[in-house]
């Protein structure tokens, strides 16, 4: 697996780019380049996620808003793998999928309001991949006190009551030692994600067009031949 240093590159896609050897990772054996390739980005985002969120850890509780995306998909298999106890949120059509990755409890966020149905839960941690207004606040109501709430998209307004914590973080795409960790997994059959759709290089709007249109369960790839 491969993934470009924001201090040399930005924004592109190419048949070629060049990095250095020290800030690449092999590509798992059991994976196609295709699969591989999906990996890196949001595998990456999970697994710094939980571990700031510190519940990479046997009974650590954990709420991963969005589980039926790539960052969620992910999320949940990690944490599941590291013995952690997954609440997770997704559209009623995507439940099953989503309970297939191993997810303790579901919640269709479509039917039923999450802060209402785990008030008071006093999770650990809340991991939230979707960035909803007043997310931070309402997730105070579930997490315990001196819990901690990470999120890649979003912010928080207001402090938060009885010693719970708001991280806003980026991604450490430089990371080699994570990318590592989710090699392991991945050959251990412990981590997977579905790609929904290929296309090819000279389709990239088509691809953002998929991307964006927020029903995308996985990832989309593009292949370069």
């Amino acid at each position: 697996m491969e993934r470009v240093d924001a201090g040399l590159k930005l924004g592109a896609y190419a048949e070629y780019v060049a990095t250095k050897e020290c800030k690449t990772g092999l590509k798992p054996t059991n994976l196609p380049f295709e699969k591989a390739a999906v990996v890196p980005l949001v595998g990456l985002t999970a697994l710094q996620g939980l571990q700031k969120g510190e519940v990479l850890k046997e009974g650590a509780t954990v709420l991963i808003l969005g589980g039926s995306g790539g960052n969620g998909i992910c999320a949940i298999q990690i944490a599941k793998a590291h013995g952690a106890k997954v609440y997770t949120t997704c559209s009623g059509k995507n439940v099953d999928f989503v309970k297939s990755l191993g997810a303790d409890e579901v919640i269709d966020y479509t039917a039923n309001d999450w802060s209402e149905v785990l008030k008071g839960k006093g999770l650990d941690s809340v991991f939230d991949t979707v960035g909803q207004d007043g997310t931070a606040e309402k997730a105070a109501g579930v997490v315990k006190d001196n819990g901690k709430i990470m999120a890649i998209m979003g912010g928080c307004k207001e402090p938060l009551p009885r010693g719970i914590t708001f991280q806003f973080f980026l991604t450490d795409s430089k990371n080699v030692a994570d990318l590592d960790t989710l090699k392991t997994l991945v050959e251990a059959n412990k981590l997977s994600l579905p790609v929904q759709e290929t296309f090819p290089l000279e389709r990239i709007p088509d691809a953002f067009k998929v991307s964006m249109s927020g029903k995308v369960v996985g990832k989309v790839c593009i292949k370069v031949s």
